[in-house]
């Protein structure tokens, strides 16, 4: 088998779980960039306006990124770990779906 069996450690989801919570921060850090772009109350000039609108985009891939690699690391060890229980297993089809409602045109 070429994924070692201590691939799969409790510390491990908790480092999962800190990667999520990262991703989670950076969606909310998007909502509100998006807010501020938006309405545009400050009187900023359009300049910053773009600005905030790249790093906008910058943490918007980045979550993506983010949410792709913990699918992946999920399934695999859903996949590769048949014991698992169906929390996770739910959790991780439902994360797939979101994903793909995110992603569908």
């Amino acid at each position: 088998m070429f994924i070692p069996t201590s691939f799969w450690q409790p510390d491990r989801d908790q480092w999962k779980s800190l990667v999520t919570f990262g991703a989670l921060f950076l969606a909310l850090v998007n909502v509100g960039l998006m807010r501020i772009i938006w309405k545009q109350h400050f009187g900023w000039s359009e300049r910053t306006y773009k600005g905030l609108a790249r790093i906008h985009r910058a943490c918007g891939y980045t979550a993506f990124g983010l949410m792709i690699f913990i699918a992946v690391v999920t399934c695999i060890g859903i996949i590769g770990y048949g014991g698992y229980g169906t929390r996770p297993t739910w959790h991780s089809f439902l994360g797939i779906a979101v994903l793909a409602i995110v992603i569908a045109p």
